[in-house]
């Protein structure tokens, strides 16, 4: 953290121009940067309000990535003045890495006009930003491919344990993409977390996908043998025992590998267990996973507790963890998932929620009157019967709910 309060930027309105994107709306606000979702103008393409309600709709997931790429949506990221020394540093991380697994966090490239001169710019690109005393700064822009589903975080918000086989797979994506990190550029994450962690497309409450995620947020990596945090950052309760020093230390690899344990042990779990926080206090015995995970095959259990070891010299490379996994029951299991009640779509409308609420009620309504209707009219004909006996329904043939992310055998 800083010595100094952070200021944060002013707010961009929809259809601000910064460069050659102009602006749709504001998707985060982060502790560090502000992310927008944005577009690159061109002849033919569709209002913003067209784009916006195009965006709400439910559609296929081929056909949501084909809107995006056609309508030339991107992300923007406007760091803080504090931070744009990051931003920095993750523009460079991005353009250094060549053919990146798909589960990583990749630069968006505009078309190419052809009627323009362009030219390789060093560093990223840079605009003019009003901060919020109305400071004026020039900071650096990230222009990132725009990834439509929302995040792990939200999918967790409501408490429920995903299939094993979705959360392996989540893991296993997000393993290859932090293998490439550390093997090809030689960079710890130090920030893997749920709310790092998003989906190309929405999860739909009906239609069973199996999840393509993104690593994101690259702007706190740095080289084992040249640290370059500023701060101390990444989230506590995702962090192992030795980010307990202070910033500017030496941490290897295996940082990412205890930040993916611990978020692969919160998707199967559903929260997070205070193992992970004696782990983080580091109390002199660990306890093992196994008992809170009694769906989970043995060796997925050993696995994570590897993963968790309070020692970096006992916790495997994240390659040894993604061929581990691999080997798992539960990465031959479906991956598939459906969004759960109560975890809004990425994009959804208030207003569309207001209408299908009214048109719910008007609907339970008219059902009541009618119900009460037919229920007057058995009561007026019918004649005097015998007192019911009550049924004894033996437990083993109750149906017990079904959680909304149970996977589709």
């Amino acid at each position: 953290m800083t010595d100094h309060p952070i200021i944060p930027l002013r707010e961009l309105p929809p259809g601000q121009r910064v460069g050659q994107f102009e602006i749709i709306r504001l998707l985060n606000r982060g502790g560090q940067a502000h992310i927008y979702l944005a577009r690159v103008p061109f002849d033919g393409g569709l209002p913003i309000a067209t784009l916006e309600e195009t965006l709400r709709r439910r559609m296929r997931a081929d056909a949501l990535r084909a809107f995006i790429t056609d309508q030339r949506i991107c992300a923007l990221k406007i760091p803080f003045v504090d931070f744009a020394d990051h931003l920095t540093d993750e523009y460079e991380y991005l353009r250094r890495a060549s053919d990146p697994p798909p589960a990583l966090v990749r630069l968006y490239t505009p078309p190419v006009d052809r009627t323009r001169h362009t030219r390789e710019i060093p560093g990223p690109p840079a605009a003019r930003f009003a901060d919020a005393n109305g400071a004026m700064h020039q900071l650096p822009y990230l222009p990132l491919e725009y990834s439509a589903g929302g995040s792990l975080k939200d999918l967790l918000r409501a408490g429920q344990p995903l299939p094993p086989g979705a959360a392996v797979a989540i893991a296993l994506q997000v393993g290859y993409a932090l293998s490439y990190l550390h093997g090809v550029l030689n960079l710890v994450h130090h920030d893997v977390s749920p709310s790092n962690i998003v989906f190309r497309t929405p999860l739909d409450p009906t239609e069973p996908r199996a999840p393509e995620c993104v690593l994101i947020d690259l702007a706190v990596a740095y080289h084992p043998a040249r640290p370059t945090q500023r701060f101390r950052f990444g989230k506590e309760k995702y962090l192992p025992p030795e980010s307990n020093t202070m910033a500017g230390g030496r941490f290897d690899y295996v940082v990412d590998t205890f930040s993916l344990g611990v978020v692969l042990l919160e998707m199967l779990h559903g929260t997070l267990p205070s193992t992970t926080d004696a782990v983080r206090q580091q109390r002199p015995r660990y306890v093992p996973v196994a008992p809170l995970l009694p769906q989970c095959s043995p060796a997925l259990c050993d696995i994570i507790d590897a993963m968790l070891q309070p020692d970096p010299a006992r916790r495997p490379a994240m390659a040894t963890v993604v061929q581990w996994l691999g080997g798992t029951p539960e990465a031959q299991q479906p991956a598939s998932l459906v969004r759960p009640d109560g975890v809004p779509a990425a994009s959804t409308s208030p207003v569309i929620n207001r209408v299908l609420l009214i048109a719910a009620g008007i609907v339970a309504g008219l059902t009541g009157l009618v119900a009460c209707g037919v229920l007057a009219i058995l009561l007026i004909g019918s004649t005097p019967a015998e007192p019911a006996t009550t049924a004894v329904v033996p437990r083993s043939t109750i149906v017990q709910p079904t959680s909304t992310l149970a996977p589709v055998r």
